[in-house]
């Protein structure tokens, strides 16, 4: 059985004579590459589990109040407990501007930020305090905690976040 020698491919190789010469036909060759950019496109948005489990992201902004007031840096993480990984879990977190606004992002399990949470059930950790660092690096605090430990170990809120995100989560939270 004689081989078929390697065939290099420039821009005045006609392409049907490389693929007729390698005995694939120029059909099979573009059904390949719609099978990989099909499949590419598809695998894109999604991460999978150990356990197979998908892993989607979907948009959430809101708003946090404490005592009807909008609260400026404030930290609102989200742990999903719905889902299992290979390697460390995904990680979702957002900081309040002035106005009390938020936009939540997320580390993957692959160290990537995406836009959004995963979907599903999650706990919802709020904190306030805020500790700076004086002239000589040591901690300060600038502003204490404004809420309840309910609030900061996660114990008290929940939010589900459904495939289509969510657009305005408000936290609406009485103060210590």
């Amino acid at each position: 059985m004689s081989r078929v020698p390697p065939v290099a491919i420039d821009s005045h190789v006609d392409l049907q004579q490389v693929v007729t010469h390698r005995a694939i036909t120029v059909k099979s060759v573009v059904e390949l590459r719609r099978a990989w950019f099909i499949g590419c496109a598809c695998v894109t948005p999604f991460m999978l589990g150990c356990n197979g489990q998908q892993v989607r992201y979907a948009p959430v902004s809101g708003t946090v109040t404490i005592d009807g007031k909008p609260v400026g840096s404030a930290e609102i993480v989200l742990s999903c407990d719905e889902i299992s990984v290979d390697g460390p879990r995904p990680t979702t977190r957002g900081v309040t501007d002035e106005t009390g606004r938020f936009v939540l992002r997320s580390l993957t399990p692959e160290k990537n930020i995406v836009d959004g949470a995963i979907v599903g059930r999650h706990h919802v950790f709020l904190k306030t305090r805020i500790v700076d660092q004086d002239d000589h690096g040591r901690d300060r605090v600038t502003r204490e905690e404004l809420l309840g430990q309910e609030y900061t170990n996660g114990e008290k809120l929940t939010v589900d976040v459904p495939p289509e995100g969510i657009d305005e989560l408000r936290f609406d939270l009485d103060g210590k």
